[in-house]
């Protein structure tokens, strides 16, 4: 184990599979405690990291959880914004606007939304 992040504080959204999960294990490798943003944890078997319910597409959770995960863990010094979700296969001019929409507002607006809920107080 290295100790890079040893003593730093992360938030992962879309941490409890996939990609996000990965960087947890390596955060976690690397001294970092964790707090997972994940709307399931289904399946997920780590402990030693702070889970949270939450839906990055609402504001109102969003800055719930980061109040919740300054109390369980006292700071936040790096937020990585995972979460993203794939939208349906579609031909382009067949593709669903309401489906274009949902997957611009998870992939990309919430992004906005988790790094306005730390008020700048993430560092990386």
């Amino acid at each position: 184990m290295t100790t890079e992040f040893a003593g730093q504080t992360a938030i992962v959204t879309g941490g409890a599979r996939g990609i996000g999960l990965a960087i947890v294990k390596e955060l976690l490798n690397r001294g970092c405690r964790v707090s997972i943003w994940d709307r399931s944890f289904e399946g997920f078997d780590i402990a030693a990291v702070d889970r949270r319910v939450v839906d990055v597409a609402d504001t109102a959770a969003v800055a719930a959880a980061f109040s919740e995960t300054l109390v369980a863990l006292g700071r936040v010094d790096i937020l990585i914004n995972n979460a993203g979700i794939n939208g349906p296969i579609h031909r382009v001019e067949d593709y669903p606007p309401e489906h274009w929409d949902n997957v611009i507002r998870i992939d990309l607006t919430t992004s906005g939304f988790t790094f306005d809920a730390t008020g700048g107080r993430a560092t990386y």
